[in-house]
């Protein structure tokens, strides 16, 4: 009887469960903080968007021919969702070209009525590895954007990223699809962080592919902070910014 009423008493102790239980949530909150990685929190909300989306949301697009090569065509739907769920004010795109994209994150903006701005950035000349083009990529997204009637939803900046920088002090969404060198990318992070904030989201697109330079440089923001890789059409990385 003794044994037993000891045992009961033990199970029965409200202060000390409670306290090893605030002891083991202040000990995930410190790996948290220390190792972002850790925290499954981005990688579920992701998840939830990605059994939700629907490529109805993006119909409009489809039956533009320049955009069915697009290696985004595929994160269109999801794009959609992740505007839709976090409900940004400011986008920025570093590197549109045919500005598949920038027109997603706009029509989410639009349908959804959500108060916010995308700033596609691009000279429109091309590069190294997207190929060099004359002014039909630049006309014809123009067109697009008049056309979808997304003409107060975006924002088409010919620009070099760094000279475009200084337009902006707040930014809710960043994706950065410019060069894809290691310096390059990183220079693009870094020229924006300032612009940062807690619950920022920054999409690298093209960090799943024959970019080398580009999954090296997934490996380093993925460990160093809280982090989601969708792995298909040529990997779209996602990191939040606390």
């Amino acid at each position: 009887m003794h044994h037993t009423q000891l045992v009961m008493s033990g199970c029965s102790n409200p202060t000390k469960k409670g306290f090893f239980v605030n002891i083991l949530n202040t000990a995930k909150s410190i790996l948290k903080k220390r190792f972002p990685f850790l925290s499954g929190e981005l990688r579920n909300k992701i998840r939830c968007m990605e059994a939700v989306k629907t490529d109805w949301n993006t119909i409009e697009l489809a039956g533009f021919p320049e955009m069915r090569d697009s290696a985004w065509f595929q994160l269109g739907s999801l794009a959609y969702e992740i505007v839709k769920e976090t409900r940004p004010k400011v986008i920025v795109e570093l590197g549109s070209h045919m500005g598949y994209s920038a027109l997603v994150m706009a029509l989410s903006l639009k349908k959804n009525d959500i108060p916010g701005k995308v700033f596609a950035i691009d000279t429109w000349k091309g590069d190294s590895h997207a190929g060099f083009y004359g002014e039909e990529v630049y006309n014809i997204l123009q067109k697009r954007v008049k056309s979808l009637g997304l003409i107060n939803h975006i924002e088409l900046v010919r620009d070099t990223f760094e000279s475009a920088r200084k337009r902006f002090n707040a930014i809710d969404l960043l994706h950065i699809d410019g060069l894809h060198t290691y310096e390059a990318a990183l220079g693009d992070f870094n020229c924006y962080k300032e612009c940062l904030h807690a619950n920022s989201l920054v999409l690298f697109h093209d960090v799943n592919t024959h970019f080398k330079e580009m999954r090296l440089l997934w490996r380093r923001m993925s460990w160093k902070y809280e982090s989601c890789m969708v792995p298909y059409s040529h990997g779209l990385g996602i990191i939040m910014i606390k």
